[in-house]
C-alpha cells in the first residue's frame, strides 16, 4: 500500500468517526428534547382536562371528583405544598424512618405555566425500612420525579439515603 493510499484512509476513517459522532450526538439531542416535550404534553393534557367542565349523572358529579383527582396531582399553593409535606411526614412514620426536609426551592421550567418545586429530602432508619421510603417516593400520587438519590448502607443495618424530588407546580 503506498504511503498517498494509507493516507487517504486514514483520512477517511476519521471522517466516518466525525460524521458517526455528530450523528450520535444529534439523535441523543432529538432523544432528550422528545422526552421532555412527552412530559409538557403530559402535563398539558392534564391541566387541560381541568379547565373542561364536567357532566352531573345521577346526582353524582364524576366529572368533578376526576377533576379534583387530577388537580391533586399538581401542586397549586403553598397549602399544598405543606398537605405534600404532611403526607411525606406521615408517610415516614407508617415507614418507621426519619424524614428531614433539607431544601424546599422552586425551579423554573421551559414548561409554560409549570414550574418545579425542588425539594431535597434526608431518609435514616433500618435498610429495608429506608428502601421501602425510597418506594413511596418513587410512587407519590404528585407529578414527580427523583432527580438524584443516594443511597448509604452502614454495617450496623442502618441506612441513609439522600435525594431530590421534582413536584410540578402550577404558577
Amino acid at each position: 500500500m503506498s504511503h498517498s493510499t494509507a493516507k487517504l484512509l486514514l483520512i477517511s476513517f476519521i471522517c466516518l468517526l466525525a460524521t458517526s459522532a455528530v450523528a450520535s450526538y444529534v439523535l441523543y439531542t432529538q432523544q432528550q428534547e422528545g422526552q421532555a416535550i412527552k412530559e409538557s404534553l403530559y402535563r398539558l393534557r392534564v391541566w387541560e382536562s381541568l379547565q373542561q367542565p364536567g357532566l352531573q349523572k345521577d346526582g353524582i358529579d364524576e366529572a368533578q371528583q376526576e377533576k379534583d383527582k387530577l388537580k391533586s396531582l399538581v401542586l397549586k399553593s403553598e397549602s399544598d405544598t405543606v398537605s405534600f409535606l404532611a403526607t411525606i411526614d406521615r408517610l415516614s412514620s407508617e415507614t418507621n424512618t426519619v424524614v428531614k426536609v433539607n431544601n424546599l426551592e422552586i425551579k423554573k421550567t421551559k414548561e409554560v405555566g409549570f414550574d418545579d418545586l425542588e425539594a431535597s429530602f434526608s431518609v435514616v432508619g433500618d435498610t429495608q425500612a429506608v428502601a421501602t421510603m425510597i418506594q413511596v417516593f418513587e410512587s407519590l400520587p404528585y407529578v414527580s420525579k427523583i432527580q438524584s438519590l443516594k443511597f448509604d448502607r452502614s454495617m450496623e443495618g442502618k441506612s441513609n439515603a439522600s435525594l431530590t424530588l421534582l413536584v410540578s407546580v402550577r404558577e
